[in-house]
Parts: C-alpha cells; structure tokens; sequence
C-alpha cells in the first residue's frame, strides 16, 4: 500500500450515496420530478467518479 496523497474513505462516499439516494426519496415522495431529474443527472457522475477515484488509489 502506498499512501501517497489523500485517499478518500470508503466512509464518506458510501454516506454521500446514502444522502443522495435519500434525497431522491424525498423528491419522488413530493412529486418534484424535475429537481429529481436535476439531482440524479448531477451526482450520478459524482458518486462513480469519486469510486473510481477511490478503487485506483487502493489498487496503487
């Protein structure tokens, strides 16, 4: 393991999904389907980015 720079916990970006996923929930209950589209077309790449981030620094 070479733990050159920052590596982002697994932690954190397992809670950024369980508030996105939450935050969808929330907007489909209300019906708000437009900020729905808006919040999963923004943190869908978020989240992948941010475990590809992750996977290759603990593959280093």
């Amino acid at each position: 393991m070479n733990n050159s720079g920052r590596v982002i916990p697994a932690g954190a970006i397992i809670i950024f999904m369980v508030i996105y996923l939450a935050a969808l929930g929330w907007l489909a209950i209300l019906h708000q389907w437009t900020a729905f589209i808006i919040v999963a077309v923004i943190c869908a790449p978020i989240s992948s980015i941010l475990w590809a981030i992750r996977s290759k620094q603990a593959r280093t």
